[in-house]
Parts: C-alpha cells; sequence; structure tokens
C-alpha cells in the first residue's frame, strides 16, 4: 500500500514469508522478511537501481483497524467478483 510518495506499507497475513521483488534483469532478489500479522513500511527511491530501491524504515505489529480493514478489502471474495 502506498503511504506517501516515497514511502510503501506492506501488510503481512500469513506466517513469516521471505518478500521479493525483481530488478531491471528479471532475476527475483528477497527484499525483507515479513511475519503473521506484521507491517513492514518500506522507503523508496524512485532514481537508484531496483536492488537498492527500496529499504526498510521499520517492522511492527498490526493494530486491530489495520487487520479488519486488510481482511475486509483484501480478502473479501465479494470485492474480487
Amino acid at each position: 500500500m502506498n503511504v506517501s510518495d516515497d514511502v510503501d506499507a506492506y501488510y503481512g497475513l500469513d506466517e513469516e514469508t521471505v518478500i521479493y521483488e525483481y530488478d531491471e534483469s528479471g532475476k527475483k532478489f528477497p527484499l525483507f522478511i515479513s511475519g503473521e500479522l506484521i507491517v513492514t513500511e518500506l522507503k523508496k527511491d524512485k532514481n537508484t537501481p531496483m536492488r537498492n530501491r527500496y529499504s526498510v524504515i521499520k517492522q511492527r505489529e498490526m493494530t486491530n483497524l489495520e487487520i479488519n480493514k486488510i481482511y475486509s478489502y483484501f480478502v473479501n471474495p465479494v470485492n474480487w467478483r
């Protein structure tokens, strides 16, 4: 989810998972490890190569409000018909 012009947030719902991205050559590389119900905030620099573009600002537990919002929108099958 885009938080601001240079910050993205990733909401992890499942158990510990490695989050990957692809570089300009199409090669997969790890960005960070996400945990269950963890929010990871990433700072991005659009002017750098993909492998250097993102850096983790912080990771924290999701609030109940965030959990409800994510499940309501992204998991609810009615939104994906």
